[in-house]
């Protein structure tokens, strides 16, 4: 599908809003990747799983332990934020956007006469 401005804007406003609290479930559990929403898996810049073997000694009958770490690294919010404000004007006087420009005529009638 074709880039247009408003999908553009669109992916900003996907990151600006995102919420991390949509990718975790109940008792901080993590949703299954595959799971998440397109809309909130754009806002997700990477993800990391570090997994880690327990080490010591394995009890007959049990398999080894183990320890997964997932990181998510979401994009920038503060940046997806300032895009989707200066597009919609809302800083005022720091948005080349809003700014209207006026052309304005001065006439002299000092030196005209009167009839």
């Amino acid at each position: 599908s074709a880039v247009t401005a408003q999908r553009v804007i669109d992916e900003y406003a996907k990151i600006a809003f995102a919420n991390i609290q949509d990718l975790l479930l109940e008792a901080n559990h993590i949703r299954d990747i595959s799971q998440v929403p397109r809309e909130i898996a754009a806002a997700v810049s990477s993800v990391t799983v570090d997994v880690r073997h327990d080490s010591g000694p394995v009890e007959k009958g049990k398999s080894r332990g183990y320890v997964e770490k997932v990181k998510f690294t979401m994009h920038s919010k503060p940046q997806a934020l300032d895009a989707l404000g200066k597009h919609y004007g809302i800083f005022g006087a720091d948005n080349d956007q809003s700014r209207t420009q006026v052309a304005i005529q001065i006439v002299n009638y000092a030196g005209a006469s009167k009839k």
